[in-house]
């Protein structure tokens, strides 16, 4: 199964699109800032909060994944 990083999972359209890529059948790990963890408590995705400014933040979210999609402002 394809992993998909998205970043920015939060806003209007990294959220429609993290949904449309587990709806079809993706497997969706979303980057969120850690004030953002509570909306995504029950959504079948892999959740990484973080900083995008920190590197260790990124780094982590970024391991084992085919493809990134970055929506971070």
């Amino acid at each position: 199964m394809i992993k998909v990083l998205v970043t920015g999972a939060a806003g209007y359209v990294g959220n429609r699109v993290s949904f449309e890529l587990k709806k079809l059948g993706y497997s969706v790990r979303v980057f969120i800032k850690p004030e953002h963890k509570e909306q995504f408590k029950d959504s079948g995705f892999e959740v990484y909060a973080g900083d995008v400014l920190e590197f260790e933040s990124i780094d982590k979210a970024c391991k084992d994944v085919d493809t990134i999609i970055h929506f971070i402002a």
